[in-house]
C-alpha cells in the first residue's frame, strides 16, 4: 500500500523546518506571531512601573505580558509582576482588587488592551454577580431616580476604584428629600455600614462588635444610640457616652456607671459602700441611699456625722461635727467617749457617774471643771477653801482626805498627827482656826495666875502633856538630887509654893528658928534660899 505524499520523509522534514522557523520568528517577535492591535498609551504621570510609563512602551515585547505556552505561567502572573500593589491587595484581601478578585484572578475580565493608543484599559461590566464580590448587590439598583438604567459612572463618578457615599445621599434625596435629611441626621452619611443593596438593612451582628448588646439595650432601635452621629463605627462604649445628659449624679460619681448599674435596668443598683471612705455598719447598713443622698446626685454627703445628723445634734455643735468621737453606728445611746483625752480625765468615783449627772445643761454643757462646779451643795466647808476640793479630797471617796497640814500655818507633829480633823475643826470651820494651844486646850486650875495663855510651849510639847518641863524655872528643880513633881512644891496652884512638902520641920519651929535671925516673913523661902541651899541661901 502506498503512503500519502504528505507523510513522506521529505514532507515531514519540511514541516518540522516550517514549525521551527515560525517558532523562531515568534520568539524574536516577543512571543506573539501576530499582534491583535496597538497597545494603550494610557498612563499616570509620575507613576512609572519598572521604568514603563504605559503599555505602549512594551510594543514589540509581547513576552513581557504573554508567557510562552510551555513557560508554565499565566498572563495574570505577568500583570502582577509589575502591578505589585494589586498583588498585595489580592494577597491580603483588601482594597478593590482584594474584593473583586475573590474566586477569579483573571485580570483580562476587567482590563483589556490592544484596542488602540487611546483605548481604555478598564472595562468593568455592570454584572450583578461580579458586583456581589464588592459586598454590595445591584439587585435594588437597576434604574436611576429618573427611570433610566444604571450605569457604573452613576455611582463611581471618579473611577471604579473609588466610591463616595455622598452619591447615595444625592441620589436618594431626589426620591425623598425630607426622609434623607432626617435619615442623615439620625445615622450619618456612611450608608454602606448598614445597607448592602440587596435589602433595606445589612444583617449587622452587634455581638461581634466592641459593644455587644444585652439587657435593655437589646430592645433599642438603632437610632436610640446612633441618632445624630456622623458615623456608626467608633462610637463610645462607656455608659456615659450615651447617658451623660440624663445622669442624675451630674458626673459627681465619674463615668463608670457599670460599677453600680447593669444593662438589665437602672434599678436596682448594687453599689458596694464597703469600698468607699465611708463603709456602712450598724444602723447605717439598713438605711436607703436617698436618706443620705437626698439630692440624687449621690455625691458624698460628707464624711463627718454632722453632714446628716446636724438636726439631731443634742449638743448644738459644741462638740464639733465628728459624732463618732463618742457615738457608735449601732445606736445613738451607744456612747464610748474617752474622757481620758479630755481636759477632765475621769478616775475614782467619777468613772461610774452618768454623763447627765455632770452634763445637765443644754448640749451637754458643764458649769466648769472645778470640784465646786458640781459639789458646791456638798461642800461642808461652805466655801472656806475655795472650789478646788482636790486640794484635800480624793476622787475615791469624800472621806479619803489627804490634806497636807505641813503646808499650812499650823504644821502637825506629835500627838496632833493622830487627831481627827473635827477635833480641832468642829462645826465644819477650817479656815481661820486659831493656832494657840489655849484655843483647844483649856487652862487647868493649877496654872491660873501663874502662866499667861499662849505660853504652854514653855513647859509642854506636842509629844504629850507629860512630862512637862519649865525650861526657865527660877529655882533648881533637882536641888534634892532628883527631879520633883510640880505638885510637891505647888500643892494648890503654880502661883504659890511651899517647901514644907519636902523638908521635915514644923512651921512653928521654923518660925522660931528664923526669929532668932530677925526674919519674920516666911512666905517666900526662895527669897533667901534662892539656890535651894542652906542658911543664907548658900
Amino acid at each position: 500500500m502506498r503512503r500519502p505524499g504528505f507523510v513522506s520523509p521529505l514532507s515531514l522534514i519540511a514541516s518540522a523546518l516550517v514549525v521551527l522557523v515560525v517558532a523562531g520568528i515568534t520568539w524574536l517577535a516577543g512571543g506573539i506571531l501576530f499582534s491583535p492591535g496597538q497597545l494603550s498609551a494610557q498612563s499616570h504621570p509620575g507613576q512609572a512601573l519598572n521604568g514603563v510609563a504605559s503599555h505602549a512602551d512594551l510594543a514589540g515585547e509581547c513576552r513581557a505580558c504573554h508567557p510562552a505556552p510551555w513557560a508554565g505561567e499565566r498572563m495574570s502572573d505577568r500583570c502582577l509582576a509589575c502591578h505589585a500593589d494589586v498583588k498585595n491587595q489580592i494577597a491580603t484581601n483588601t482594597g478593590l482588587h482584594g474584593v473583586v478578585s475573590a474566586g477569579d484572578d483573571d485580570c483580562r475580565q476587567c482590563h483589556k488592551d490592544h484596542r488602540g493608543a487611546e483605548g481604555v484599559l478598564t472595562e468593568f461590566q455592570a454584572d450583578e454577580a461580579l458586583h456581589e464580590r464588592t459586598r454590595f448587590s445591584l439587585a435594588q439598583h437597576t434604574k436611576q431616580a429618573d427611570g433610566s438604567p444604571f450605569e457604573c459612572k452613576a455611582c463611581h463618578v471618579d473611577g471604579y476604584a473609588r466610591f463616595d457615599p455622598a452619591v447615595c445621599a444625592d441620589c436618594h434625596a431626589k426620591l425623598d428629600a425630607a426622609f434623607m435629611t432626617q435619615h442623615a441626621a439620625d445615622y450619618g452619611s456612611d450608608c454602606l455600614s448598614c445597607h448592602n443593596g440587596a435589602a433595606k438593612l445589612a444583617a449587622f451582628d452587634h455581638s461581634k462588635s466592641a459593644f455587644p448588646l444585652d439587657g435593655k439595650h437589646l430592645d433599642l432601635k438603632c437610632r436610640a444610640c446612633h441618632a445624630g452621629r456622623p458615623q456608626l463605627a467608633g462610637l463610645p462604649v462607656d455608659c456615659n457616652g450615651c447617658h451623660a445628659a440624663r445622669d442624675p449624679h451630674q458626673g459627681k460619681l465619674g463615668t463608670e456607671c457599670g460599677s453600680c448599674h447593669t444593662a438589665a435596668g437602672w434599678t436596682p443598683a448594687t453599689f458596694d459602700h464597703a469600698g468607699t471612705r465611708f463603709p456602712l455598719t450598724g444602723k447605717h447598713a439598713g438605711i436607703t441611699c436617698l436618706q443620705c443622698h437626698t439630692d440624687r446626685t449621690f455625691a458624698a454627703a460628707g464624711l463627718a456625722c454632722n453632714g446628716c445628723h446636724a438636726k439631731d445634734d443634742a449638743h448644738q455643735g459644741k462638740f464639733g461635727k465628728d459624732c463618732a468621737g463618742c457615738h457608735q453606728a449601732t445606736a445613738w445611746k451607744d456612747v464610748t467617749f474617752d474622757h481620758s483625752k479630755s481636759a477632765f480625765p475621769l478616775d475614782g468615783k467619777h468613772t461610774g457617774v452618768e454623763c447627765l449627772k455632770c452634763h445637765a445643761g443644754p448640749g451637754f454643757a458643764v458649769a466648769g471643771s472645778t470640784c465646786g462646779a458640781c459639789h458646791a451643795k456638798d461642800d461642808a466647808h461652805k466655801g472656806q477653801f475655795g472650789t478646788d476640793c482636790g486640794g484635800c479630797h480624793r476622787t475615791t471617796a469624800w472621806t479619803d482626805v489627804s490634806f497636807d497640814h505641813s503646808k499650812s500655818a499650823f504644821p502637825l507633829d506629835g500627838k496632833h498627827l493622830t487627831l481627827q480633823c473635827a477635833q480641832c475643826h468642829d462645826k465644819g470651820v477650817f479656815k481661820g482656826t486659831a493656832t494657840a494651844c489655849s484655843a483647844c486646850h483649856k487652862q487647868p486650875a493649877t496654872h491660873v495666875g501663874a502662866f499667861f495663855t499662849g505660853t504652854c510651849t514653855d513647859c509642854h510639847t506636842t509629844a504629850g502633856w507629860k512630862p512637862a518641863n519649865l525650861r526657865n524655872h527660877p529655882f533648881p528643880l533637882d536641888h534634892g538630887g532628883t527631879l520633883s513633881e510640880c505638885a510637891v512644891c505647888h500643892p494648890v496652884n503654880y502661883a504659890t509654893y511651899t517647901c514644907y512638902g519636902c523638908h521635915e520641920h514644923t512651921e512653928a519651929g521654923t518660925r522660931a528658928q528664923h526669929a532668932e535671925e530677925g526674919i519674920t516673913d516666911l512666905r517666900d523661902c526662895v527669897k533667901c534660899h534662892a539656890g535651894g541651899r542652906g542658911e543664907g541661901g548658900g
